[in-house]
Order: C-alpha cells, then sequence, then structure tokens
C-alpha cells in the first residue's frame, strides 16, 4: 500500500515525462465502490454521510485528488472530468494543505512557530465551498489574498456576519478582528459555474499583524 504523498510525486514524475496512461488502480473500498464515475460535485455530501471527513486536496495534471478520513482509513479519491475515477485505500491522509489541519467543517489555519502567515492552496468544484478558520483577538488586523481565475471568498465573523464579499469586493481583504473569536475565509465559485460542476484551482495567503 502507497501513502498519498509517494502516489502523487509518482503520478508527477510520469506525468512530466509523458508516460502517464490510463490509471492502474486498486479496487475502491465496498462502501465506495457505488462512486466510481459519478459526478464529483454531488460526491461531497454522500461521503459525509457515510461517515468520512475531508482532509486535504491536491492536483496533478488534469486530476484531482481529495483525501477523506473515516477512523484510522483514509481513501484518495482522483477526479478528472467532473467524475469520480478513481477511489483506493492509502495509508494515512498525509498533512492537511501547508499551514493548516483539519476541524469539524473547516480547515484550522496554523501558522509555523516564529511566521504570520501561511499559504493554503486547492481546487473547489462545483457547489462546494473550501472553508478556512483563523482565531483571533480583538483589534488583530488580518490579510487574506485569493489568486484564482474563478474562485471567490468571503470573510465570516464569529457571528456569521458578512465583513467581506469577495465577488463585489474582489479578491483581496485587508481588515480588523472587531471582535475575538473565530474568523472564516470560504473560497468558492459563482452560481452559473458551480451548475457547470467548474473545477477551480486557487492559492489562499493568510497573514495577521
Amino acid at each position: 500500500m502507497v501513502t498519498g504523498k509517494s502516489r502523487i510525486a509518482a503520478l508527477a514524475a510520469l506525468t512530466l515525462a509523458g508516460g502517464l496512461a490510463a490509471p492502474v488502480s486498486a479496487a475502491p473500498p465496498p462502501d465506495l465502490a457505488d462512486m466510481i464515475g459519478g459526478r464529483a460535485a454531488s460526491g461531497e455530501p454522500l461521503l459525509k454521510a457515510r461517515g468520512y471527513q475531508f482532509v486535504r486536496e491536491t492536483r496533478v495534471g488534469s486530476t484531482a485528488y481529495a483525501y477523506w478520513s473515516k477512523g484510522e482509513s483514509c481513501v484518495e479519491i482522483g477526479a478528472a472530468d467532473g467524475r469520480y475515477a478513481t477511489i483506493e485505500r492509502v495509508d494515512d491522509c498525509g498533512a492537511a494543505d501547508s499551514g493548516a489541519d483539519a476541524r469539524g467543517g473547516a480547515t484550522v489555519v496554523r501558522f509555523d512557530p516564529g511566521a504570520s502567515g501561511a499559504t493554503l492552496t486547492g481546487v473547489v468544484e462545483g457547489g462546494e465551498r473550501h472553508s478556512y478558520a483563523l482565531d483571533l483577538e480583538a483589534g488583530r488586523r488580518f490579510n487574506a489574498d485569493l489568486s484564482s481565475t474563478r474562485a471567490y471568498m468571503n470573510v465570516i465573523g464569529p457571528k456569521g456576519e458578512t465583513l467581506f464579499n469577495g465577488s463585489i469586493e474582489g479578491a483581496h481583504y485587508n481588515g480588523g478582528a472587531p471582535a475575538s473569536g473565530s474568523y472564516r475565509i470560504e473560497v468558492y465559485l459563482m452560481r452559473d459555474e458551480a451548475r457547470r460542476g467548474t473545477l477551480a484551482p486557487f492559492s489562499l495567503i493568510v497573514s495577521t499583524r
């Protein structure tokens, strides 16, 4: 059995070498076998209903790989052309994307010792939202800078209030924390793109001062 990280490295090497043909994968876990070939945009609620929790996401060429955990097990799900192409067990789901770890429905932003910022990467697809949580004390200022050709971001305050609407205000947020609590950054697609099942890679830089 291979880890997600070693599998991705191998796939990347093959892709660069021009030798990646149709992937040969192990049989999917029995409880997910029916999802092969299904639309990736509708897969997240099914996975959650079956007890899986999203951990992280990465991309090799035109294929997006998502890692979901259930108890102590992990599955790697490859999506291409908007549909699930491969589902197989891997040794572990690895760490969440750089600077973050998974907690509940959001990814908690963590900074390395001595650092005041982190870069988060992922791929948002269809109607899904990627949510990142940042714990701040009142008066602390923070920035969020999103780089993507199609994705947008909103900044949500501790009481659920929208502090920043990216579809109107752009891709760069610079503001303060009016109250102590958990602030959320949500990355998403506009409705027309979501309905088409669009895949949008993104990079999100979060920093405080």
